[in-house]
């Protein structure tokens, strides 16, 4: 976690950002395991039915053609 700056700032407690600045923070991203073509259709049809992804979305992801609501 750092300003925008460069100004390291530490990872925990309370921290004041000045007015105008910009905080900085990376995180790991979550970006997945495998090829998203291989996913099983049964459960990216339930992530759909649940909301966690549309149907849109997991058609243009997964490129699944049982990825419809």
């Amino acid at each position: 976690m750092a300003l925008a700056g460069g100004r390291a700032l530490q990872a925990k407690g309370r921290q004041l950002v000045p007015a105008g600045e910009r905080l900085v923070v990376h995180t790991p991203g979550g970006g997945g395991l495998g090829n998203p073509g291989e996913r099983d259709p049964a459960r990216l049809e339930r992530d759909v039915r649940d909301g966690l992804v549309s149907a849109g979305q997991a058609l243009q992801t997964y490129r699944q053609p049982s990825a419809q609501p």
